[in-house]
């Protein structure tokens, strides 16, 4: 059972598939998996929304055709849901793209773009090995509360090549506006003046 204190809340992978030639996102798996509560019937209603934020191209067959071609090209982003009450939930997910495209999500009431960019990175990692070792991973991160201001936690895991297990360290940025250090401003600034901006 997870809380607001967890790293994280719950993790999908979402998978397209194709369905009488129309493209769909489907999730594939949820960890930890939906039960019977009202808690986790929520959570099996934001994982239907959350399928629309990691393909928002299937309305366009041409744009989901270049994806399956993109093989080997992965894609990271973040985006927030607000609940009636105010209350957010971040999304942070990371798209592998090709012949068999999927994006894993990872739903969190903690924002911080680097931490979760790091436990992505490993997902990739892990995910060259096997499923199971990325869902262990997983498993693992779950277990872990939200970090202070720059805090390290060590998580540790089985691995797939070693007797020992594979540890890593994952620190929380000191600065709450850490988000901003993975935006650009490039474009902003080339399309308005500096009265607009201003």
């Amino acid at each position: 059972m997870t809380d607001e204190r967890s790293l994280f809340d719950f993790v999908l992978v979402v998978a397209l598939t194709s369905e009488a030639g129309k493209y769909k996102a489907t999730v594939a798996y949820q960890f930890p998996p939906p039960g019977s509560t009202q808690q986790q019937k929520n959570k099996k209603d934001i994982a239907a929304e959350v399928t629309q934020f990691c393909y928002p191209e299937l309305e366009d067959t041409d744009s989901v055709e270049l994806l399956l071609r993109s093989n080997g090209v992965n894609e990271t982003f973040s985006f927030v849901l607000t609940d009636l009450d105010g209350s957010k939930r971040f999304g942070y997910c990371r798209r592998f793209l090709g012949k068999t495209p999927e994006c894993y999500c990872l739903i969190s009431f903690f924002p911080s773009f680097s931490v979760f960019s790091e436990i992505l990175d490993i997902v990739e990692i892990r995910r060259e090995d096997s499923k199971s070792s990325v869902y262990s991973f997983l498993k693992s991160v779950l277990a872990k509360n939200i970090p202070q201001p720059g805090e390290t936690i060590t998580i540790k895991t089985f691995s797939t090549k070693n007797t020992e297990p594979d540890v890593y360290r994952l620190t929380r940025c000191e600065n709450d506006y850490e988000h901003l250090d993975y935006v650009t401003f490039d474009t902003l600034f080339r399309l308005l003046n500096v009265d607009d901006i201003i």
